[in-house]
C-alpha cells in the first residue's frame, strides 16, 4: 500500500505543469528597430517554441498602415520559424505584427517590431507582446485543474484513511461507516469530474473561438489532439465513477483505477497548458 502511493506521488510530481515561455520571439531578419537595405523582400521571425502554421502569420504595414506583404507565411527553416515575403521594399518604416499559435500549448500570443529601410530614423521600440494571460483561456483550464485535484486528493486520502482502519474495532458500526463513506466518496469525486469535464468542453470552446475557425479545425491541431486525449481519460473516468457507484463497498483495489487513471490525466496537464 506504501509503496504504492510513493510511486503514484512521484509520477504526480513528474507530471505537474512546468513554467516554461510561450512562443515567444527570438530573433527577427531584419532586426527590430535596425536600417536594413533598400529593396529586400522578405521577413523571418524565429520563435521559442514549436508554431503552427495554420493558425500562424506574420504581417508587414507601411508608415500608412497598409498592409504591404504578399499574405503568404511559411515555415523558414524550421517549425520555430516564420518568414512572409514582401514586393521590393522602399526607403521607410515599417512595422511587423506577428499572431502565432504554439505546438506545445496551443496560447496564441501576438507580438509586434518595427524596422527600417535605407537611411531613416527608426523609433526606439522594445518588441512589445501582448496577451501573455488570456482570462478566458485561463478561466476555462482552471477548472479541470481544481477537479484534478479534487478527484486525486479524495482517492489517495481514502486509502490512507479508510483502507487503513481497523475494521474490527468499529464492527457494529461498520455498516452505517461504509454507507458514509461511500456516499462522501461518490459526492466528493463526482463534483471533481463533473469540473475536469465542464473545463475540457469550455477549453475547446474558447480555443474554436479565438482561432475563428470549427471544432474539427480546432481538433486537429496538436492542441486538439491532446484535448482529445483529455477527453477520453475523462470519460473513463466518469465510467469507473459509475461502476464505483454500484457497488455497496469500496475497497483500495477498487479505488486503484481511478487513481491510476487521474495519474494519467493530470500527466497531460504538462502537455495543454504552461
Amino acid at each position: 500500500m506504501r509503496k504504492l502511493l510513493i510511486i503514484s506521488l512521484l509520477i504526480l510530481s513528474v507530471s505537474i505543469p512546468y513554467a516554461v515561455a510561450h512562443p515567444f520571439t527570438l530573433e527577427t531578419s531584419p532586426n527590430s528597430s535596425s536600417n536594413a537595405s533598400e529593396g529586400i523582400t522578405q521577413v523571418v521571425v524565429y520563435f521559442s517554441e514549436l508554431i503552427d502554421v495554420n493558425f500562424s502569420y506574420l504581417k508587414v504595414f507601411d508608415s500608412n498602415g497598409d498592409q504591404i506583404d504578399n499574405k503568404d507565411t511559411k515555415y523558414f527553416e524550421d517549425e520555430k520559424s516564420l518568414i512572409v515575403t514582401t514586393p521590393s521594399l522602399e526607403s521607410g518604416v515599417y512595422t511587423v505584427t506577428t499572431s502565432v499559435l504554439s505546438k506545445v500549448d496551443g496560447h496564441l500570443v501576438p507580438s509586434a517590431f518595427n524596422f527600417g529601410v535605407g537611411d531613416v530614423i527608426v523609433p526606439e521600440q522594445q518588441l512589445s507582446t501582448s496577451e501573455l494571460v488570456f482570462l478566458p483561456e485561463a478561466g476555462s483550464r482552471f477548472p479541470g485543474l481544481v477537479g484534478q485535484t479534487i478527484v486525486l486528493g479524495v482517492v489517495i486520502a481514502s486509502m490512507l484513511i479508510w483502507g487503513t482502519q481497523s475494521k474490527q474495532l468499529v464492527r457494529k458500526e461498520l455498516e452505517k461507516l461504509e454507507f458514509f463513506h461511500h456516499g462522501k466518496f461518490m459526492t466528493v469525486t463526482g463534483i471533481g469530474l463533473l469540473l475536469i469535464f465542464a473545463s475540457n468542453i469550455l477549453m475547446l470552446a474558447v480555443q474554436t473561438i479565438r482561432l475563428e475557425t470549427s471544432v474539427f479545425e480546432v481538433i486537429k491541431t496538436d492542441f486538439g489532439n491532446m484535448w482529445l486525449i483529455r477527453m477520453i481519460i475523462t470519460v473513463i473516468l466518469l465510467g469507473l465513477w459509475f461502476g464505483m457507484d454500484r457497488k455497496k463497498n469500496l475497497s483500495i483495489k477498487n479505488k486503484i483505477p481511478m487513481l491510476a487513471v487521474t495519474l494519467v490525466l493530470i500527466g497531460t496537464s504538462s502537455m495543454i497548458g504552461h
